[in-house]
Order: C-alpha cells, then sequence, then structure tokens
C-alpha cells in the first residue's frame, strides 16, 4: 500500500511516500511564506524521484493541525482534491501527535508545541502505552501559566518537541520545571504512518468531511465576536 503524506500545519511543508510501514521519500521545506507556491511542486518532485505514478496512491494521510489556519487549510484543500482525482482514501492526522511521534517511548512523556502568540501554545501530551501513543493531555490551546501547571501534575520525565521558544523556556525555567527540549524537523514520514496506523484500524475520512483542527477561532473571528 502506497501512502502519501502531506502537512503544511506549521512553518514547515513535508511531503513523504511509504511503501506500507517502508519510508520511499521524504521532502521537506522549512518556509510558512510559501506553502501554497511549493507544495505541488514538493508531490510533483516526490513522485518524479521515485518513479511512482500518483494513480498508484492507495491512501493520502494529511495533517490538519493545530498551526497556522492558512497553512492547514493548503494542506487539507491539496490534499482533498488529490483524493477526489485519484479516488484513493484520506485519513486526517494530528500534526502534533506526528512531530511527538519519534520520540514516544514506554517511560517518557512528551509535550508537542507550536507557538500561537501572546505567551500561548497549541500543545497535546503523549506517552506510549503497549508501544502505542497515546494522549494524555487532550490537544488545546492555553497560556504558559496553564500548560505549567498541568505539567506539575505529571510523574514522568517531560520532554518537549518544537521550534525554540525561549520565552515558554523561560516560564519553564523560573517554574522550577524538569524538562528536555528537542527541537524537531516534523518528518512526513510521521505524518504517513500515523495515518497507516488510522488506517488500519478501520478509521478512514472522506474528502468532504476531513477537517482542520482550528481549537480556536481565528483573530479574524475574534474580532467580529466582539
Amino acid at each position: 500500500m502506497y501512502t502519501l503524506g502531506i502537512d503544511t500545519a506549521g512553518d514547515m511543508a513535508v511531503v513523504s511516500l511509504m511503501d506500507n510501514l517502508k519510508l520511499v521519500s521524504e521532502i521537506y521545506v522549512d518556509y510558512s511564506k510559501n506553502h501554497s507556491v511549493q507544495l505541488m511542486p514538493m508531490i510533483e518532485s516526490l513522485f518524479g524521484m521515485t518513479g511512482i505514478n500518483k494513480e498508484e496512491i492507495d491512501l493520502i494521510s494529511v495533517g490538519k493541525g493545530p498551526g497556522s489556519f492558512t497553512g492547514m487549510r493548503i494542506g487539507l484543500a491539496t490534499a482533498k482534491a488529490l483524493s477526489y482525482g485519484l479516488g484513493c482514501e484520506i485519513v486526517g492526522v494530528s500534526t502534533l501527535k506526528a512531530m511527538a511521534y519519534p520520540f514516544i517511548d514506554n517511560d517518557n512523556f512528551v509535550l508537542a508545541i507550536h507557538d500561537a502568540r501572546n505567551r500561548r501554545i497549541f500543545y497535546g501530551g503523549y506517552c506510549a502505552i503497549n508501544d502505542k501513543i497515546v494522549d494524555i493531555i487532550p490537544e488545546n490551546v492555553e497560556s504558559f501559566d496553564y500548560i505549567i501547571e498541568e505539567l506539575r501534575k505529571l510523574d514522568k520525565k517531560i520532554t518537549i518537541v518544537g521550534k525554540d521558544n525561549q520565552l515558554f523556556k523561560e516560564a519553564l525555567e523560573s517554574n522550577n520545571i524538569d524538562y528536555y527540549w528537542k527541537e524537531i524537523i516534523l518528518r512526513g514520514q510521521s505524518i504517513a504512518r500515523l495515518g497507516v496506523e488510522k488506517h488500519n484500524s478501520g478509521q478512514i475520512d472522506h474528502y468532504n468531511t476531513v477537517l482542520p483542527s482550528y481549537i480556536k477561532l481565528s483573530q479574524a473571528e475574534q474580532n467580529l465576536k466582539k
């Protein structure tokens, strides 16, 4: 089974191609301003390098955020159009969970984060139980102070994954939170692997119904409500 992984929810655009759970190829570009321009050429390059035809794709796994509102929509719109055009299945997966995926083990708690500005972050907390990734802290967006109080309740080693956030680091250290920070490159294969796992468990989405994980209102919507 060939799986195409796509994510543009953060600063990085990633695409990957997997044959079952074996990585065939992946491409990533760390420049969020050009996702709409870069994504389709990245996908075309992926197929060109591997010699695999788009028509051979069985499944598209797309990161649905949380993250940049515009970025999420770009990735999802592209994935949904390809799913419709190619007649292949589609699943939406968590971008935060994909960030945490390579660092999960049975002794470790992983907090994946994405900056939401104004001393707030998108976050989700995960660990492994019987070698399967499990949500421990549901994905949300909250203030530094709220998240730090949640971390105080844990009795596990804490690994934080995400782009460097000096303000959040300072808040953690001033509150004596013991942590290890891993600034990561989101791997396209993590998006694809989560999609394969979701597909194999019988959880299939549809190109008409898979939606971004906004979590909070956009700034325009917040201003409108006021």
